[in-house]
């Protein structure tokens, strides 16, 4: 073991926990590899110094929940710093892949997921910026997963200047990083993610040139990507990697405003690559056969609908009898039978609504039902299309869809940052409910949770308490009138009512100042619990609240008649 740590003391760290090895250190912390004494499982443990950068790196991960993530374990305070508890990540350094090695299935492979995994950073209520995106920072497990490591110089989008903390690593930052008080901004992991696809593609770190965008220095880099004896064939189909050196070449320009707008336009830049490299490969062998396949196709064409109607319908026999055994069976089990009903039919997106109250049917969403229910929307069944890029193509049942995953981490999330989370799902249902024509029932709501997530942020700092109960009060009264939230059921229901109850309890004084209309919606409060909330704990609970909110009320009433 490491003797340096012998005189670590009995804190709750040297308790659980031994050091195997050192694995790595920063300028903010440094890694071991250690195994937890009681399951004897190996983890990451970084030691986070007090005073360095505020520990930004462990309020960020705790909020971070993404299969391309590792996972969040435990936070230990001790009086040195902070222990930061990490899954331990077996998997190979995708610098193995470099150069020749390289495939197309599995350049477009790493490539979607960077891009996908950096787009859900971007996409948090408060997006991140990763800043350091380099080969060492990317593992692949056995599984061809690849997982982000390693956010020591990563900020919060909001600082938006350079510092020392954030110059990232020569030959993969972009140019603003070293540049005194430049502009950061999700182009700057742009340009992050082309310079690792180079390396994957090339084998080395990009070198800028004057010359860059020119015909002259494209022929060069494109020889050199491609090995000699492939070159050497005249039919060989080269486009894989000539349509992956135009998209990575537009992630490295040297001016941001000529990069990828933001890592969604880069990921779906990244996919018609990867469907134009499919065709060009498909056709290629096939060239010859074309005659005989328009012969085969008059001959088989009606015995071949004939089959396929047969198979459609065998396929939708199956897939019921999937969806009723996967009522009775656990979460994640049920998430099995789940991929194989979209494998066997990718249109049937209703599987994600099964799914979803399925995980809800006890009011609890843990994090290990999110990492199902994150699997079934990021699988790719057919066509290089997500799960829950099929669903969008509906704009009413997406946005359906993303309202209910707001409401499940608004209220019933078991992690951290589910109010942060519910709100970026409800941008995206309110987004899809404009396109609806008026038939979203639910449209209004999902505004209201926007826009209470920012009074519920702005209620964690002091000097904003005393005014932020008014419009809070105003927000959730409109929330509780929607026509959305009065098709919810009754646990939902609650929820906001006790909302309601919680903001007259510590806002009662500045709502009468106000001449808010208080006294009217509590007794709509005391009717719902009397004819609506059958629960008896729910009902003692709630009755509790309703008390407190009427006795603040009371007082609020009394100090004002005193004046």
């Amino acid at each position: 073991m490491i003797g340096l740590w012998e005189a670590g003391g009995h804190s709750r760290f040297w308790e659980s926990y031994l050091i195997i090895k050192k694995l790595g250190s920063g300028g903010d912390g440094t890694v071991y590899l250690v195994k937890h004494i009681v399951t004897e499982q190996l983890r990451a443990a970084k030691q986070i110094h007090t005073g360095k950068k505020d520990c930004h790196e462990l309020q960020m991960m705790k909020r971070l929940h993404h299969p391309s993530l590792p996972k969040v374990i435990d936070v230990l305070e001790e009086d040195g710093g902070v222990w930061l508890i990490l899954e331990y990540v077996r998997g190979e350094a995708i610098q193995n892949y470099a150069g020749e090695k390289l495939t197309p299935e599995k350049f477009f492979s790493f490539a979607e997921q960077l891009t996908e995994v950096v787009f859900y950073l971007h996409s948090r209520a408060y997006p991140i910026l990763h800043l350091d995106i380099k080969p060492s920072n990317i593992l692949i497990r056995k599984n061809g997963r690849i997982v982000l490591i390693d956010f020591g110089a990563a900020v919060h989008a909001g600082q938006t200047k350079t510092s020392e903390e954030c110059r990232g690593t020569p030959g993969f930052a972009a140019p603003e990083q070293y540049q005194s008080n430049a502009r950061l901004d999700g182009k700057t992991d742009v340009y992050g993610i082309g310079a690792v696809l180079f390396y994957l593609l090339s084998g080395s770190c990009y070198l800028p040139s004057e010359n860059q965008g020119s015909k002259k220095m494209e022929k060069r880099w494109l020889c050199r990507l491609l090995p000699f004896e492939k070159r050497k064939a005249k039919n060989y189909p080269i486009h894989w990697r000539r349509e992956a050196y135009r998209a990575v070449m537009t992630c490295l320009e040297k001016d941001p405003t000529k990069r990828y707008s933001d890592c969604k336009v880069l990921l779906e830049e990244i996919r018609r690559a990867k469907r134009r490299w499919k065709r060009s490969k498909k056709l290629f062998p096939l060239s010859g056969a074309l005659v005989l396949l328009l012969l085969l196709t008059c001959f088989g064409g009606v015995m071949w609908l004939r089959e396929e109607t047969k198979n459609r319908e065998e396929r939708e026999i199956t897939a019921e009898t999937l969806l009723e055994a996967a009522k009775g069976l656990g979460v994640e089990a049920a998430c099995g039978k789940y991929k194989e009903v979209l494998r066997l039919n990718p249109e049937d997106t209703q599987v994600l609504f099964q799914a979803l109250e399925q995980i809800l049917d006890d009011f609890r969403f843990t994090m290990e039902e999110e990492r199902n229910l994150q699997e079934l929307l990021l699988m790719i069944p057919i066509q290089d299309e997500t799960v829950q890029e099929k669903l969008e193509e509906n704009p009413q049942q997406a946005g359906t869809f993303f309202y209910r995953l707001g409401l499940a981490y608004w209220y019933f999330y078991e992690g951290s940052g589910g109010r942060s989370a519910g709100a970026s799902w409800f941008q995206r249902a309110a987004r899809f409910g404009e396109e609806c024509n008026g038939e979203a029932d639910w449209l209004e709501s999902a505004r209201i949770y926007t826009e209470l997530s920012a009074y519920y942020d702005s209620l964690g700092k002091r000097e904003e308490k005393e005014d932020i109960y008014t419009s809070l009060w105003v927000k959730l009264v409109q929330l509780w009138n929607s026509p959305g939230l009065a098709k919810e059921n009754v646990q939902v229901r609650t929820e906001v009512a006790e909302e309601l109850l919680a903001c007259v309890v510590m806002g009662a004084s500045k709502l009468y100042e106000d001449e808010k209309e208080v006294g009217g919606t509590l007794a709509a409060l005391e009717q719902f619990l009397g004819e609506e909330v059958q629960d008896t704990d729910k009902k003692e609970e709630f009755q509790t609240y309703l008390e407190s909110a009427q006795t603040a009320w009371q007082r609020a009433d009394t100090a004002f008649e005193r004046r």
